[in-house]
């Protein structure tokens, strides 16, 4: 075999490479953008089109393939376009480094496999996996120093909102906290929640005129992420039951307001749990806090263990006909929220208070738990709360 380890066939080496993987590169693009969506959620809820990820990627895939095949200068226009669109969409810095380092990766596997198959000598794969690194990271400095380019740009408050959507994305930078305080007037290290708002299912499209930009006393600065209105909640010395009971969601939503952070740069933490407490919502609850939804959420940050426990705890419940099995689930759900009183349950249920005694009764046979031992009654509590995160369905309304 000829040394292409150097040289004239070391470049054709790489053009062979680079040549075959262009014909794989649709299947090795889906493979990055499943990997990138599932490390960064900035891709699927960000308010990014779903077809913008697979576009833009793909054709990094094939730019860096070309630099690999031996064209360069030309193509290090298109790593500068994606970093100024992704500025405008607000995705954090690591989150591009994430997209480029994913990329690479996937090609050095793939180059690696074909240089294997190839019967290329070591040295020779070694050196085409190197180039392979020398090309991802060159191109996502180009990316990334675009991306600051237009962030260091913003000077109104239109294009700060794109610093806020950083921010709520999960961006920490000092100066994009420093840019968007001065933009929206904000008091260094005060007190903020997030707020996301969305349609519940089968609910109509979230319309601008519906946003507040205050809510009782509290200023909202309201930014769309996607089909979700995520508001940066400017709390000032106001506790966060204040956002609670002053807010009026309409019909056919649902909104879930985050814990409180005392730093702009805590913002993507605290819209990470608002969109948790969203997600645990049944149609139709309305506003909560995650702070009484904490057990929900924890069960939703989880949502195949959430499942597998309403299964093993409440399984042969689940497993009766429709109207039966949402009886005994109603029935303790609202003896739950009563505090366990069979009588004040019962005024929920419109029923008699043996009915909510047998109902129980039944329900721990079917179970194998006891209402009266506390152990039982935490995974009996716990089960009906991972009912609610699977599935959607809303129960009598139990204590939170």
């Amino acid at each position: 075999m000829v040394d292409e380890s150097s040289g004239a066939p070391a470049s054709r080496a790489r053009a062979r490479a680079a040549a075959v993987l262009l014909e794989r590169v649709e299947k090795l693009g889906e493979q990055v953008v499943a990997e990138l969506c599932a490390a960064e959620p900035v891709y699927l809820d960000g308010g990014i089109p779903p077809q913008d990820p697979p576009r833009f990627i793909i054709r990094s895939l094939r730019n860096g393939l070309a630099a690999l095949g031996g064209e360069r200068d030309e193509l290090l226009a298109w790593p500068g376009t994606v970093g100024r669109h992704r500025a405008f969409q607000g995705v954090p810095i690591v989150s591009v480094q994430r997209a480029y380092h994913l990329g690479g990766q996937s090609i050095a596997n793939a180059v690696s496999r074909w240089a294997a198959q190839d019967g290329q000598r070591p040295e020779v794969a070694a050196a085409l996996v190197d180039r392979v690194w020398d090309i991802a990271y060159e191109h996502a400095d180009v990316a990334v120093n675009a991306l600051r380019t237009v962030q260091e740009e913003v000077r109104d408050q239109r294009s700060a909102g794109h610093l806020l959507d950083a921010l709520l994305n999960g961006e920490t930078d000092a100066g994009f906290v420093a840019t968007v305080e001065q933009a929206y007037a904000l008091q260094p290290g005060g007190r903020y929640a997030v707020m996301a708002h969305r349609p519940a299912a089968g609910g109509p499209p979230m319309r601008p005129a519906e946003l507040s930009s205050w809510v009782g006393d509290i200023r909202v600065v309201w930014r769309m992420h996607g089909e979700t209105a995520l508001g940066l909640a400017v709390l000032g010395d106001l506790p966060v039951e204040a956002l609670l009971a002053a807010f009026r969601s309409r019909p056919g939503r649902l909104t879930a307001i985050s814990i409180v952070v005392d730093d702009l740069a805590e913002l993507g933490r605290a819209r990470q749990l608002a969109d948790l407490a969203c997600r645990t919502l049944a149609d139709g609850r309305g506003v909560v806090s995650l702070e009484d939804r904490l057990s929900a959420g924890m069960l939703g940050l989880n949502p195949d263990l959430a499942e597998r426990l309403r299964n093993r705890v409440l399984a042969s419940v689940l497993a009766l006909d429709a109207a039966s099995r949402d009886v005994l689930l109603d029935t303790l759900s609202a003896w739950l929220a009563a505090d366990g009183s069979a009588s004040r349950a019962a005024a929920v249920l419109d029923c008699h208070r043996n009915t909510v005694l047998h109902r129980l009764r039944r329900l721990e046979r079917l179970t194998g738990r006891s209402v009266t031992s506390p152990r039982d009654l935490v995974e009996l509590s716990l089960a009906l709360e991972a009912i609610e995160v699977t599935t959607g369905r809303r129960l009598v309304p139990r204590p939170r």
